[in-house]
């Protein structure tokens, strides 16, 4: 499948969480100069940029824009409004860090936007069999499994059975100020949007 050249007026953010896509920048299709990005990677693209995309298989993408969705088509000759260039991240060249407040051994990524304001998102990484005890957050979030498999659960209780198994391609919501804990029985990578300012709070405030 080819989606033809098009340009949007807000930035678009995109995570491939599987398949592979290649995407080009332009007015026209030109496969020679396209990227290919797979399960893992990332894209920016700026607003009023002309650009293309290409399945090679199936694939699934969360998309993230800071604004309404809309899509202008281009016709030939037409120029699109703005040309900045893209950003592409691979899945091999993700920049882990440590993730901040968090339990030792969870990494994490910022993707897009600002962590103090909101909205962002950020990519978290699970070793297998880490735990991450009661929490909760000011803002909503809102949770896409990428890789791996994740049994999360509500409330301050842990408990694995009554707990969900969230594999990749999963996702799940979560208000902001609700209490809930995350077992990643596999590593896990996971996409996470929050639509306010990045914090935790663990209910035991040792963890």
């Amino acid at each position: 499948m080819t989606v033809q050249p098009h340009y949007h007026k807000y930035d678009e953010f995109a995570t491939i969480a599987s398949g592979t896509i290649i995407f080009g920048q332009g007015e026209v299709i030109d496969e020679s100069k396209g990227v290919a990005v797979s399960a893992g990677g990332y894209i920016t693209i700026p607003a009023h940029t002309a650009h293309w995309a290409k399945c090679t298989q199936d694939a699934t993408v969360v998309r993230f824009a800071p604004g309404p969705r809309e899509l202008t088509p281009l016709k030939a000759g037409e120029k699109a409004p703005g040309n900045q260039p893209f950003k592409i991240v691979q899945a091999k060249d993700v920049p882990w860090e440590d993730a901040p407040g968090m339990v030792k051994g969870v990494k994490t990524v910022l993707q897009y936007g600002d962590p103090a304001k909101g909205p962002y998102i950020i990519l978290l990484k699970f070793p297998k069999d880490i735990f991450n005890p009661p929490h909760y957050h000011t803002a909503d979030e809102a949770v896409t499994i990428l890789s791996g498999t994740m049994i999360t659960g509500e409330g301050p209780q842990v408990s694995d059975a009554a707990g969900m198994s969230v594999n990749a391609g999963g996702y799940f919501i979560i208000p902001g100020g609700t209490t809930h804990w995350g077992r990643a029985t596999e590593d896990v990578v996971l996409n996470r949007l929050g639509n306010g300012p990045r914090d935790i709070f663990y209910l035991d405030a040792k963890k």
